[in-house]
């Protein structure tokens, strides 16, 4: 008997759906398991985040490494694996390296005969350093492909003995999915395309904790991994920004930058050129895909910023650092084309320097494809448009140039391409 269509299609997604189970509860998990904490180690973790993030973070730990504080686990052969899982990602944390533990719980009372359970309360902690020399936890997570979930709320027995209204308040229940956002390549590409085309309850109370591994494969910078559940007042976000390796970009070559065009007010860089050199910019624009080391786009600083002081929650920086940040980060190579209806008429190639994440200077060559001494025969054309089309032409040797450089949405609004607001998107 022929198999219908429909039905080899409905048993793929049968196949993918028991997959996704054996792995996690969503295509973003890559295993999901729930257990119960034992009597003794509940009453330790509720008096470790009453404290601080350091007493929460050890007494994590020991749970992970402890054998015999986790029970019940379902499925129960996947506690071992997820346990030194979570147990070598803390240590990361610890170390340094760029690896995030997710701790998600209510406000817990511990009592003589169980656990008490504020339902209206969500509390979070990301274990994460933003930096490796960091004493301190950060939220700021910067292409972190190693993200676990760590929630803590009743035991299963718990919500057996509770009331019907709390058992939909689970923490157990909570999904976890990823939105991607569009990476600064993309945009700057989307970007430039615009300009071009504008030119042209059990006897002993326990704790249940589900632990969650996102699937590393999924999370692509820059995106937000999104904690769901229907008793929250809103979804738990946490973004992972974007490590950039490269942009598109508008440049202008030779062009006759003045001083009183630029201007620097409330953290920005603002420049204005005179509607002559607006036209001169137009007709000598150039694009770009320029290429530097690994750099946090959401936090790129500009230079007279980061010259003199730290990030936002850095809590050191030595002479290493400020190097990267203000030297070595910024620098990049680029190559290009002209921006017109012949872009291969002028060909450019070089180095630039990044200002601000949307200005730099480039340093660097060009080469004008010229047409070259000749005689060509033509037939019965007599339009010299349509015979230059036969003409040979040849690039000149090339020539250096110094000159500016805008990320795209910049380069509009700097010649009245698109008003600021479309800009920032207000």
């Amino acid at each position: 008997m022929k198999t219908k269509p429909y039905l080899i299609l409905l048993l793929v997604l049968s196949s993918m759906t028991r997959l996704y189970a054996q792995q996690g509860q969503t295509e973003f998990e890559s295993s999901r398991v729930y257990a119960d904490l034992e009597n003794t180690p509940s009453k330790q973790l509720i008096s470790a985040l009453r404290k601080d993030d350091a007493s929460a973070f050890k007494q994590l730990q020991q749970i992970f490494q402890n054998d015999g504080d986790l029970t019940g686990a379902n499925p129960s052969e996947k506690l071992g694996d997820m346990k030194a899982g979570l147990a070598q990602a803390l240590k990361d944390v610890n170390d340094g390296k760029n690896v995030a533990v997710i701790l998600v719980y209510r406000t817990l009372t511990d009592n003589a005969a169980n656990f008490d359970i504020d339902f209206s309360s969500l509390n979070v902690k990301v274990f994460h350093k933003a930096h490796r020399t960091d004493t301190l936890y950060s939220n700021y997570l910067l292409a972190t492909k190693t993200v676990y979930f760590v929630l803590v709320d009743g035991s299963n027995d718990f919500f057996a003995n509770s009331e019907s209204a709390n058992v939909d308040k689970k923490l157990t229940t909570s999904t976890v999915k990823v939105n991607y956002k569009t990476s600064y390549l993309k945009q700057s590409f989307n970007d430039l395309v615009k300009v071009w085309g504008s030119m042209g309850a059990a006897p002993v109370p326990k704790l249940g904790v589900t632990m969650i591994k996102v699937n590393a494969s999924r999370i692509k910078d820059p995106c937000d991994i999104v904690l769901s559940n229907k008793s929250f007042k809103a979804d738990q976000t946490f973004t992972v920004h974007e490590m950039n390796y490269g942009s598109f970009q508008v440049g202008v070559t030779n062009s006759k930058l003045n001083v009183q065009d630029v201007s620097i007010s409330g953290g920005n860089l603002t420049v204005k050129p005179s509607a002559d050199q607006a036209k001169d910019w137009k007709s000598n624009a150039y694009a770009i895909l320029e290429l530097h080391p690994g750099r946090d786009i959401d936090n790129f600083r500009p230079l007279w910023k980061s010259l003199f002081s730290k990030q936002d929650g850095q809590t050191e920086r030595d002479a290493g650092q400020w190097l990267v940040e203000n030297i070595f980060g910024r620098m990049g190579v680029y190559g290009g084309a002209k921006i017109s209806s012949d872009p291969l008429s002028n060909l450019y190639a070089g180095c630039n320097f990044a200002v601000t994440k949307e200005f730099g200077f480039n340093f660097g060559w060009s080469w004008v494809n010229q047409y070259a001494n000749q005689v060509t025969s033509i037939g019965s054309i007599t339009s010299v448009d349509d015979a230059l089309k036969y003409a040979h032409r040849q690039y000149a040797k090339g020539a250096f140039s110094i000159g500016i450089s805008f990320s795209p949405a910049a380069f509009s609004t700097a010649l009245g391409l698109k008003s600021k607001s479309a800009d920032s998107g207000n």
